[in-house]
């Protein structure tokens, strides 16, 4: 079990996967936003995460964020991508 400094999908993913720990509990990422896990199933496309039906018309929006958020941090990778290393040939 993780619990403390944990507050980032990315996070909990790199330790279950690294089989640093079986559960992650999260207590401030909840509190500073309630629809944590929400946002984390949309922002990797994990369709079928249940979604209270007083929050369903809020689903395809946060599909469309997650998207957006995605393209933008494909934009800013690519522009922090170092110049190509590769020699042209010199006559």
């Amino acid at each position: 079990m993780a619990v403390g400094a944990i507050t980032t999908p990315d996070q909990v993913n790199t330790l279950l996967l690294q089989g640093r720990a079986d559960l992650i509990a999260l207590a401030r990422p909840h509190l500073s936003n309630p629809y944590f896990t929400l946002q984390a199933a949309a922002h990797y496309h994990y369709r079928p995460q249940h979604w209270p039906n007083q929050y369903l018309s809020g689903k395809s929006q946060a599909y469309r964020e997650a998207e957006k958020s995605h393209m933008k941090w494909l934009e800013e990778r690519q522009q922090l991508k170092p110049a190509s290393h590769q020699v042209i040939s010199e006559q």
